[in-house]
């Protein structure tokens, strides 16, 4: 039977393995755009511009921009959507820190062959996620670098034009590829985590699941209120209603967007209820 004490050392030893995975992806999606958007710079120069500095428009130019389309096709491919899928693959992380939370928690893990398939589908499902955000900003850049081309406009515009796609720019409103990514990478480690997690808690049949996880200034309400506090899975399931960031079950996405919170899941029989009341003021005191 596991104590407060170990269902709170456990649980924030969670979030400092989760913390790390999430920061190496984050890291590995931002130098990914950096190569991205120093690799689509040099391909552009390719087009032909005139003395000072602007795009020549004739027959020729259009060869060149249809070399460089298929260039940028190319990149964002090599530079960014295989990137990703290596990442993605690195996820089996997170099954060593589910292995070590439950183990923490005197429960043995065995993962399966149905677990494997689980997996593999959750990390299909994120390569079609990045595949999705690369295609929309490939386009964007296409598009606008054949605009530029027929309109003759200066070779720096379209520099500024894929920066601020990829990168962004300080200057333009929007959010670029970076950003979309990075959102995208941090939520992808959470997700999976919280998804794997809960199918090993329901293999080993556990009946109750504790919103755990860090506390700040940015903390939506509805986490704020949940943070150290016990729930059924019907409790869970039952709320329907909205809430800043919402983007799924409670059960499946916790607190939504770039939310840092897990389920942690334990037996009814190690908490009473003065158990509970100790939890969460254990929990809010080491969030202080």
């Amino acid at each position: 039977m596991a104590t407060v004490k170990e269902i709170i050392q456990a649980s924030k030893k969670t979030d400092e393995a989760l913390s790390k995975i999430q920061s190496d992806h984050i890291q590995a999606v931002q130098k990914s755009m950096e190569i991205l958007n120093k690799k689509l710079i040099d391909a552009s120069k390719i087009l032909q511009t005139n003395g000072e500095g602007i795009l020549v428009s004739d027959k020729v130019a259009f060869l060149q921009a249809q070399k460089l389309h298929s260039k940028i096709e190319t990149l964002y491919a090599t530079e960014f959507t295989d990137k990703m899928r290596q990442e993605i693959a690195s996820l089996h992380q997170v099954r060593g820190t589910i292995t070590t939370n439950l183990s923490d928690l005197g429960e043995a893990v065995k993962f399966t062959s149905i677990d494997d398939k689980m997996m593999q589908a959750l990390q299909d499902s994120y390569y079609a996620d990045f595949v999705s955000l690369s295609d929309t900003n490939k386009n964007k850049v296409v598009q606008q670098m054949y605009n530029q081309v027929i309109a003759g406009s200066h070779y720096s515009e379209l520099v500024d034009t894929i920066t601020n796609a990829v990168i962004g720019l300080k200057s333009v409103t929007g959010r670029p590829l970076s950003q979309y990514s990075t959102l995208h990478a941090r939520d992808m480690v959470m997700n999976y985590h919280n998804s794997v997690m809960l199918k090993k808690g329901e293999d080993a049949d556990f009946d109750t699941f504790l919103y755990m996880g860090t506390v700040m200034k940015s903390s939506r309400q509805f986490c704020i209120e949940r943070v150290g506090k016990a729930y059924t899975k019907e409790q869970i399931n039952s709320w329907t209603f909205s809430w800043a960031g919402k983007s799924g079950p409670a059960m499946t996405n916790r607190g939504g967007y770039n939310c840092r919170h897990h389920w942690q899941p334990v037996r009814s029989s190690w908490l009473t209820d003065e158990q509970k009341i100790e939890l969460q003021e254990q929990v809010r005191e080491a969030l202080k």
